[in-house]
C-alpha cells in the first residue's frame, strides 16, 4: 500500500503546480486553484482505478479533470454574476 500512496504523492509534487498554475491563468485566486486542483486529484483517487481500462496516462486523465472542474466552477461563477 506504500508504494501506492508514494506513487500519488509523487503525481501530486509532480503536477500540481501546473494545474494550480492553469487554474490561476483562469481567473481563480491561489486558494480556489489549489482546491480545484485537490478536487482533480481526489477525483483522480476514486476514479481512475476504474478508468485504468481506456489506457489513459494520469497525467491526461487529472488535466482533463481540471479542465472539467475549471469549467464548470466558471459556469457556476457566471450564473452568481447574472443575479448580483
Amino acid at each position: 500500500m506504500d508504494s501506492r500512496n508514494d506513487w500519488f504523492d509523487k503525481l501530486y509534487l509532480q503536477y500540481s503546480p501546473q494545474m494550480v498554475s492553469i487554474a490561476m491563468r483562469a481567473g481563480f485566486t491561489v486558494e480556489q486553484a489549489e482546491s480545484i486542483t485537490q478536487e482533480a486529484f481526489l477525483r483522480f483517487l476514486t476514479e481512475a482505478p476504474t478508468a485504468q481500462g481506456n489506457h489513459c496516462s494520469p497525467r491526461a486523465y487529472l488535466l482533463t479533470t481540471l479542465r472539467d472542474l475549471l469549467a464548470d466552477a466558471l459556469r457556476q461563477r457566471r450564473g452568481r454574476d447574472a443575479f448580483s
